[in-house]
């Protein structure tokens, strides 16, 4: 089930404030977070991170680029 979608324009920093808007509606909802790019899947990491989530209570992140910064994430 499709929780949301948010446009972050290729930023890490806008997503990590749009998953933090999606964690505060979802929280421990979201399974999967899925990006159109390698930053904004690390901005929704950043986004955990910041709000102190476990690894363990981490969902699934996919980027697409496979830029060095996103593989070794």
């Amino acid at each position: 089930e499709k929780l949301s979608c948010k446009i972050a324009n290729w930023k890490r920093a806008q997503a990590q404030n749009r998953m933090e808007q999606i964690i505060g509606e979802y929280q421990n909802k979201i399974e999967l977070v899925l990006s159109n790019n390698d930053e904004m899947a690390l901005g929704a990491v950043d986004a955990y991170k910041k709000l102190n989530y476990t690894s363990a209570a981490l969902p699934v992140f996919l980027g697409i680029d496979g830029t060095e910064i996103g593989m070794q994430a």
